[in-house]
């Protein structure tokens, strides 16, 4: 809280403090809080962690379920935010690219049919290991969007013309020799074709299942999960994690004088 310590006289009045006082977080995201910000920093910090964990969040915070799980959302909205616009551009002349794609599956009780799935379209730079991943489907009655046109667009969006790309023998990459690339198809069960492979970009879906497929998990929070992932990789060092990530909300959360033009933070519930 700033306050204005400036002595003024008023009408045949003694002099005194103007006493005029606005908020340190005025038009800013933070303003929309019902929680302490101190609070909410600390919450943003623990989701930050690799090993974060809502169970410890609402033990060290002394926060309801409810609430903790309200929060979640808003941080994960953020990063999923940052996953479909802010991601970087990878690639550039004589940089070798992998592209692949990958589907994250939910059974029912971990066993059985498939019954949901997002399918992940993704590239990863080798040499400094930038990547990016973009959903491209949510469910199995939504539609294949693994056509010719998407990943095209995907492609000339994400990696800059010129790099060399790996990919494997789909059809949907061969027309990229005539987009301004260099491409090279891997066909992986020729046992002979050991000189070039997508190691680097399999080892991140790896990764990235590890870390987000597991018993109880909304099919809504895969994207979520996904990106906080993404963001929590692509952030250099991870010192900064939280500086980028306040970033992102009040892009997000954005704050002007004319109420309509402001997205508001969602409304949750005090501890």
């Amino acid at each position: 809280m700033w306050r204005c310590r400036k002595m003024v006289r008023r009408r045949r009045q003694a002099k005194r403090e103007c006493g005029y006082s606005i908020s340190t977080f005025k038009n800013t995201f933070l303003e929309q809080l019902r929680l302490p910000p101190s609070q909410f920093l600390a919450f943003v910090n623990h989701f930050l962690q690799p090993s974060w964990s809502i169970n410890s969040v609402m033990e060290n915070l002394e926060l309801t379920r409810k609430t903790s799980r309200d929060w979640l959302s808003l941080c994960a909205e953020v990063c999923q935010y940052w996953a479909e616009n802010q991601q970087n551009v990878i690639g550039g002349p004589g940089l070798e690219v992998e592209v692949d794609e990958t589907v994250l599956v939910r059974r029912k009780y971990q066993r059985g049919r498939i019954v949901k799935t997002v399918w992940l379209f993704g590239g990863l730079e080798r040499l400094t290991k930038k990547a990016f991943v973009v959903p491209l489907s949510t469910e199995c009655d939504e539609g294949d969007k693994r056509d010719v046109k998407t990943l095209i667009q995907l492609i000339t969006r994400y990696i800059r013309q010129g790099s060399i790309i790996y990919s494997d023998c789909r059809r949907t990459y061969s027309n990229l020799d005539n987009l301004g690339y260099t491409h090279y198809q891997i066909n992986h069960s020729d046992p002979l074709n050991t000189s070039n492979d997508t190691h680097n970009i399999e080892q991140l879906w790896k990764s990235l299942k590890k870390c987000i497929i597991r018993p109880g998990m909304r099919l809504a929070n895969l994207k979520q999960y996904a990106a906080r992932m993404l963001f929590l990789r692509a952030v250099s060092p991870p010192t900064h994690s939280l500086h980028n990530f306040l970033l992102e909300a009040a892009r997000l959360y954005k704050v002007s004088d004319d109420p309509e033009d402001c997205i508001p933070v969602p409304d949750v519930g005090h501890q």
